[in-house]
């Protein structure tokens, strides 16, 4: 697993990589994938951009997209309401934010009325309403004319290829014994008036509409739900006295029969399903600060062409322009279907190194469902590596356990907008052990975790695989973790205090345990080779676990709390410490943190009394010279006024300057930008231990010392 091995392997590996049919690609691979991680791959050239743009194969993506549950989060006077959806397929279950306003007097007070296509039908705190796709950044607002109507629903009349509202209002718009309703149909996008349907009398069944049987014996709109599962109607009631959810479905739609499916022990209402189709009806896109969509937009990546951003410009600002069309006729599908066995193939070498290597996890193990030879290439080594080295590196921050949620590990992807919420790691388990983890070491997308019972484990969350380090290790402080090169061993630096009773010694002693190894840990001593850093060592470096240590150069670096103008550093080649030179004056373990930013290492340091972060750079390891990249000024009166707390903390996690802040309350984290503007405040349902200073990186390398899944 060496990388000089790996490295020269790629070359003949790519060379005799074959060709798969371009239509082999794009109708099982990329139809499969996420929407954003479908845009980021029509950037590879224009071909692919042509072809995933058309609209059967924009249509057929969207049938394949998961059908995900709505939840609707209240807003406050300084952040709006919130839409997201909850993919239950993960494990844990995944929160996905859908949809955000940022102009709060007009449309922060949004409801969800309908949801059909991809398409969202809101209605408005000024009583307007509106149609979005959050997908491609799409809106129109319907007329004025619809203000404080009742919506029925929208839907598709599929002959003309519409999309029309239904809704009705009281005849003289009030309400009162023996007043009439009138129901009208609106086609969105239409300069038309609305067409009135009928006017019926309340205490007559409308002609229009007509009943079918129900198994509820009573419909109650709190505690039962319609809803749609792969073409079949279903009916979800709320048993309260029994304490139970049952399912129903029409097994038979023209019989009208309703079995009992499954009871439960209660979904929400409305369901999304992602889509690109564009709708010749949407006149302008949702700009930035009127909206916040997670999954929206794709964003710059790293790659050899030297054209790559520009492209991904483009397919940003023209990501409205996919498809105008709703459904097609019988013979634009032939025509397609002709088309594509004309289609040129790719080269699979393209394909491996320019598309799949750029996805992330979750997405590329899809991608190995489609052939035996997709998996096999992507589970090589070199691929693997490439892969990982390729994955962005997220802040990791821990939130606090209680009775009924155990304690977990989430990453911040601060590259999207609005910031989103990534779960890592959480135990669902019934074990007291593992449960109220805590985490001590991040090494190349594995976590070293202490455990409740002083024990220590190493996972992948992104495998699923774990192991349990040796008992004897109970109760020792550890240092970090790091891959030692040319061994290519994954290796424990920690101390522990070796005790001699009858000598009254307490001596600390630094030891090295190799992961996977049956061999005892190796004990290295007190190894220093700057004097002025002496008294540290032999007292134990302490504060370790609330600012790790950054991995750089076959080296493990840190911050030591009364240590002046110097940081730590261990030479993991020759296993012994010294000094290294730090532009901080005093380093202070909750005032300032290390990291790595693009392989530099990069000092984070607050100073509280003008309220301001900066970030350092080592531009020269060897000369130790560092320089000054950001002095960020707080936002101190806008936090303040939300939190109404004094203590705080804030740490640069970014090359670009992203500052998290979060307050001693320990129930407020805001994301603030290099130029102290407040980008977001997030909500959290438990209070967080801090963020904990490491960053993760997702890997599917796989290691042989695993020894369960």
């Amino acid at each position: 697993m060496a990388k000089t091995a790996s490295a020269r392997c790629t070359q003949s590996c790519r060379a005799t990589v074959p060709v798969l049919p371009d239509d082999l690609v794009l109708w099982e691979i990329l139809v499969r994938l996420p929407a954003t991680v479908l845009l980021r791959c029509r950037t590879v050239c224009r071909s692919w951009r042509r072809l995933t743009s058309a609209a059967d194969f924009v249509l057929a993506h969207h049938r394949r997209q998961p059908s995900l549950p709505l939840v609707t989060f209240d807003g406050d006077q300084h952040q709006s309401r919130t839409l997201d959806a909850f993919d239950l397929r993960r494990s844990p279950a995944e929160r996905r934010p859908v949809l955000r306003f940022h102009d709060y007097d007009r449309r922060g007070e949004f409801t969800v009325i309908a949801s059909c296509d991809g398409l969202l039908l809101l209605s408005l705190s000024n009583g307007g309403f509106s149609i979005c796709n959050p997908v491609t950044h799409q809106w129109t607002e319907l007329p004025t004319s619809l203000t404080g109507v009742n919506v029925v629903g929208t839907y598709l009349h599929s002959s003309p290829g519409e999309y029309r509202v239904l809704y009705w209002k009281w005849m003289d718009g009030r309400r009162y014994q023996g007043t009439s309703v009138v129901y009208y149909v609106l086609t969105v996008g239409s300069s038309a008036k609305p067409r009135c349907i009928g006017m019926i009398d309340v205490m007559n069944q409308p002609s229009s509409f007509r009943s079918m049987p129900s198994p509820i014996t009573s419909y109650h709109w709190a505690r039962s739900r319609l809803l749609e599962m792969d073409g079949v109607l279903g009916i979800s009631h709320l048993y309260v006295m029994e304490s139970v959810v049952k399912l129903w479905v029409l097994d038979d739609y023209e019989l009208k029969e309703f079995p009992l499916d499954r009871m439960i022990s209660r979904p929400v209402g409305y369901w999304f399903k992602e889509s690109l189709v564009s709708h010749m009806f949407f006149q302008r896109e949702l700009k930035d600060g009127v909206v916040c969509v997670s999954d929206a937009s794709p964003k710059p990546l790293p790659s050899c062409h030297p054209n790559t951003e520009a492209r991904l410009e483009r397919v940003h600002t023209q990501a409205t322009g996919l498809v105008q069309v709703a459904t097609l006729s019988a013979g634009a599908m032939a025509k397609t279907a002709r088309e594509r066995r004309t289609i040129p193939a790719l080269p699979d070498d393209l394909v491996l190194w320019e598309i799949l290597i750029r996805l992330p996890a979750t997405a590329l193990l899809r991608c190995r469902a489609v052939c035996r030879s997709w998996r096999s290439l992507t589970s090589t080594v070199d691929f693997l590596l490439d892969h990982h080295r390729r994955q962005p590196s997220l802040p990791l921050i821990s939130f606090n356990g209680d009775v009924l949620c155990p304690r977990s590990t989430d990453a911040i992807d601060l590259r999207r907008s609005p910031a989103e919420r990534r779960p890592i790691l959480r135990f669902i388990e019934d074990d007291n052990r593992r449960c109220d983890f805590v985490v001590r070491a991040s090494c190349d997308g594995l976590l070293l975790m202490s455990l409740s019972n002083k024990r220590f484990s190493i996972c992948n969350p992104v495998t699923s695989q774990w192991i349990e380090l040796p008992p004897s290790l109970a109760g020792v402080e550890v240092l970090g973790m790091y891959l030692h090169n040319s061994s290519g061993e994954y290796r424990v630096l920690y101390w522990k205090k070796r005790v001699n009773i009858f000598l009254n010694d307490d001596t600390v002693v630094y030891n090295v345990i190799t992961v996977g190894s049956s061999e005892e840990p190796r004990c290295i001593g007190q190894p220093v080779a700057s004097p002025s850093i002496e008294q540290f060592i032999k007292a134990g470096l302490t504060y370790v676990r609330f600012r790790p240590p950054v991995v750089l150069h076959s080296c493990l670096h840190w911050g030591q709390w009364s240590l002046e103008n110097q940081l730590i550093v261990f030479d993991t080649v020759v296993e012994s410490f010294r000094c290294m030179r730090s532009p901080i004056t005093s380093y202070h373990s909750a005032l300032s943190h290390l990291l790595e930013i693009d392989g530099v290492i990069g000092i984070s340091h607050m100073d509280e009394s003008k309220f301001t972060v900066e970030l350092w750079l080592l531009q020269d390891y060897e000369l130790e010279v560092w320089s000054l990249k950001y002095r960020i000024e707080l936002p101190m009166a806008q936090m303040r006024n939300i939190t109404n707390n004094w203590y705080y903390n804030g740490l640069v996690v970014s090359g670009n300057g992203d500052v998290l802040v979060y307050f001693g309350t320990n129930l407020h984290l805001f994301h603030c930008d290099s130029k102290g503007n407040l980008l977001q405040e997030f909500s959290l349902d438990r209070a967080i231990l801090r963020p904990v200073g490491y960053f993760f990186k997702e890997s599917l390398v796989r290691h042989t010392f695993f020894q369960t899944n």
